[in-house]
């Protein structure tokens, strides 16, 4: 970048076939796709954020505060492109992530008993569960766990950004807390445990 910034992403299958060093990209291009390369525990997309060779946090770049529900639909929107590629039937093999919004049983059934109690009230487990293949309740569900995330971080006094709601759906919501308040110099596996 022209400012002496650098991007790295690493673990990914594939470059996209218009990706490489130098090429200008925007919020939403496909720069890549996930996979789990080197020592990787799965398939994810690691990026690294580096200015004038020193490595720094890239949430700490942010400046748009998500204030509204437009944002909490962008947001959504990238969850389900990065979690799932947009495919409603996807499956994480190394977990019971399932579905657009990749969401594991527990949460699944969290979110449902909150958000869709009528479902959950007449429905079986397994015919609950079945629904996260529903692009449509998974999105929804995907849209209500970011309002959850932001209302968490806002009531401890966090400023909402994307990447910090983006940090609350992969974390959870009190990881994500215990990681912003932390120090900048924190390692995030003292700060995780």
């Amino acid at each position: 970048h022209g400012d002496g910034s650098e991007t790295r992403y690493a673990h990914m299958q594939k470059f996209a076939d218009k990706a490489g060093v130098g090429t200008k990209v925007k919020a939403g291009d496909v720069i890549g796709y996930i996979g789990t390369t080197g020592l990787s525990t799965g398939p994810h997309l690691h990026f690294e954020l580096y200015r004038n060779g020193q490595a720094i946090d890239p949430l700490g770049t942010v400046t748009a505060i998500a204030t509204d529900a437009s944002a909490v639909e962008t947001l959504t929107e990238r969850i389900v492109q990065v979690e799932s590629g947009g495919k409603a039937r996807a499956k994480n093999p190394l977990s019971s992530a399932t579905g657009a919004g990749q969401f594991i049983t527990k949460t699944w059934i969290r979110m449902m008993n909150t958000y869709r109690p009528e479902l959950a009230r007449t429905l079986s487990t397994a015919d609950l569960l079945a629904l996260r293949y529903d692009a449509t309740i998974s999105r929804e569900m995907v849209s209500n766990l970011a309002r959850e995330g932001e209302a968490y971080l806002r009531a401890r006094g966090h400023q909402i950004t994307a990447g910090r709601l983006y940090l609350c759906h992969f974390l959870g919501m009190e990881g994500a807390h215990q990681v912003l308040s932390s120090p900048g110099s924190a390692q995030l596996s003292a700060v995780l445990g």
